[in-house]
């Protein structure tokens, strides 16, 4: 038979086990709150990501671009003083060096990036003096109208 000491603690236990069941619905209820936040965080951070990422493919493209730009207009450069140099040295008429010039002026309208000729190296055997000095015409080039003034002397690549 059961007496009261026995009822009692019997009691006292189940009060503990529905304080404990309690306290634990309680803390399940923030881990729960948490868990959403955090998800919610993760979320937003995977978006930032995404934007960073498709952020870095144009910049990675304008780069691309100005590369390639820079690049053609290096190569029109090189080929006009060498025209230059070859007509010069061979006597021959300058009709190429000039449309080659006028070629590097119109690389140079879309690229803002200033006209630079290099001078060819002396030919083995030719010492500076006796080769004929090269006269390379200079264009002046006028820049299209730009949208927008970059007074912070970046390139503007978009």
């Amino acid at each position: 038979m059961l007496n009261l000491d026995q009822i009692k603690q019997l009691e006292a236990r189940v009060s503990k086990a529905i304080e404990l069941m309690q306290t634990l619905k309680d803390e399940n209820d923030l881990l729960k709150l948490e868990l959403h936040d955090r998800q919610k965080r993760i979320e937003e951070l995977e978006n930032i990501v995404l934007v960073f990422k498709n952020d870095q493919a144009k910049i990675e493209e304008g780069i691309i671009n100005a590369l390639n730009h820079l690049s053609a207009f290096e190569d029109t450069v090189y080929q006009a003083a060498n025209s230059t140099a070859a007509s010069a040295i061979y006597g021959t008429a300058p009709a190429a060096s000039e449309s080659s010039v006028s070629e590097a002026a119109e690389t140079q309208e879309e690229t803002s990036a200033p006209v630079v000729t290099e001078q060819p190296e002396p030919i083995a055997g030719e010492t500076a003096e006796t080769q004929a000095p090269v006269s390379t015409p200079e264009t002046t080039v006028q820049s299209a109208p730009q949208e927008s003034v970059n007074h912070s002397n970046q390139l503007d690549i978009f």
